[in-house]
């Protein structure tokens, strides 16, 4: 039971009271038409979970004290009714059970009027139009949640689906690297056989980059696994992407009006394979994002290696993010990236102005 469906309750139930004290001579029939319009205004409390019963006792509940007392100056049952009327209307199970208690309103409205011999049509005219007014209100309201709830789902969907192809390219990238890291550990195997009588300090360095190749390829495998291919996905038969393949990449993607300035601090080639898969991936997906989002003039890649960890930054002077916090699909993707070999990753406005995205992944095992 909501908070405020039960704070309602008790204020319609407090006002209730307190009209049936200032209305009431001491008889039963008093009493009991006051009961009844209390219990109704209490029934309020699950107006969510069970409108239409709500919603026939709150008609009950406006009719039994005018029938018993003879008296319609008290505004506490028309109000509760209208709150239930609302109700039913937001959240009762559809429209022909929605105008079954709209009804029953609308006829205990007429009741109730009629009730006073004194009353006029123009009376009863207007205790129906504000039952018309709180139905019409509660279906606005029915409309606007449903949509919300759709939108909500569709966004859910889109979120799992940008996750899903995300996962299918990083099992797609790992599998290349595992592929080459298999193809150069047959070849040096082969060669250090042939130098094992020949040249044993060469065969031993072989061997070395064997073992060192067997151990990222291993390490690399061990991230793939959770990660499935989606059904029917095609093998990517594009070379391997690498941040040593930056210049291509910057080339490929400049265009009229944005200038692109790199800045590669240390050595890439200590970087492991699916790492260096990985930092390539998250600048390609900040320099796209960059040109479909940003608007900027200027953008800037850094990369920086150190023998503990690929630090990856890309920034513009662009519009920024829109929200507090930057959700995006492209954004979810990288963030799968980096989580995959346990790095650091933050994205969001920068206070300089502009957007920013900066990663930090581990290169040792």
């Amino acid at each position: 039971m909501p908070r405020a469906d039960a704070a309602l309750a008790a204020a319609m139930a407090a006002l209730a009271c307190g009209e049936a004290i200032g209305y009431a001579d001491g008889s039963p029939r008093h009493l009991a038409g006051s009961a009844v319009l209390i219990a109704g205004a209490v029934a309020l409390a699950w107006r969510r979970t069970a409108p239409v019963p709500v919603a026939v006792l709150c008609s009950v509940g406006l009719t039994v004290p005018v029938l018993v007392t003879r008296t319609t100056e008290t505004i506490g049952g028309p109000l509760v009714m209208m709150v239930a009327v609302y109700s039913v209307a937001a959240y009762g199970p559809g429209l022909p059970w929605s105008l079954l208690p709209a009804g029953v309103a609308g006829a205990a409205s007429v009741i109730r009027t009629l009730g006073d011999w004194g009353a006029d049509w123009v009376s009863l005219g207007i205790g129906l139009a504000m039952m018309a007014g709180a139905f019409a209100l509660g279906l606005v309201m029915r409309r606007q949640r449903h949509e919300t709830a759709r939108a909500e789902r569709a966004r859910e969907e889109h979120a799992a689906e940008a996750v899903a192809a995300e996962r299918a390219r990083i099992a797609r990238d790992l599998h290349d690297v595992v592929a080459h890291a298999i193809s150069v550990i047959v070849l040096q195997a082969r060669g250090g056989r042939r130098m094992l009588a020949v040249d044993p300090d060469q065969s031993r360095a072989a061997f070395d980059a064997v073992e060192l190749l067997a151990g990222q390829a291993m390490t690399d495998m061990r991230r793939m696994l959770g990660l499935a291919r989606t059904p029917g996905a095609g093998a990517d038969l594009a070379p391997q992407p690498s941040l040593r393949h930056l210049d291509a990449l910057i080339d490929g993607l400049s265009r009229p009006g944005l200038r692109l300035v790199t800045d590669v601090t240390g050595d890439l080639a200590g970087v492991p394979p699916g790492v260096d898969v990985a930092g390539y991936r998250i600048v390609q997906e900040s320099l796209t994002n960059v040109l479909r989002h940003a608007g900027a003039s200027t953008a800037s890649v850094a990369v920086r290696v150190s023998p503990e960890r690929l630090e990856i930054e890309v920034a513009d002077d662009g519009a920024g993010s829109a929200g507090p916090s930057a959700t995006g699909f492209g954004l979810v993707g990288m963030r799968e990236r980096v989580s995959l070999y346990h790095g650091t990753f933050d994205a969001g406005n920068d206070p300089r102005g502009g957007f920013r995205v900066h990663a930090c992944l581990p290169v040792t095992p």
